[in-house]
């Protein structure tokens, strides 16, 4: 159930991130940062409209930073 419920919420966030950054068949961000714990970046990033994968600019690893400055 957990496995179901992530991937539902990483499609949720591409069709968001499509809906907000997409129009026209055209990406409208100039760069694109993917960062943040776990492994949801990873996933993230194989499930992103290729249109979007294309203006990622790089991916961080926040594993560890909270309560830290990054």
């Amino acid at each position: 159930m957990r496995i179901e419920k992530k991937t539902n919420y990483l499609i949720k966030v591409c069709s968001i991130a499509a809906s907000h950054f997409l129009h026209e068949g055209m990406c409208h961000v100039s760069g694109i940062v993917l960062a943040g714990s776990d492994n949801f970046k990873n996933e993230l990033q194989h499930l992103l409209d290729p249109q979007l994968m294309r203006n990622v600019i790089t991916i961080v690893d926040l594993d560890g930073a909270v309560g830290k400055k990054v």
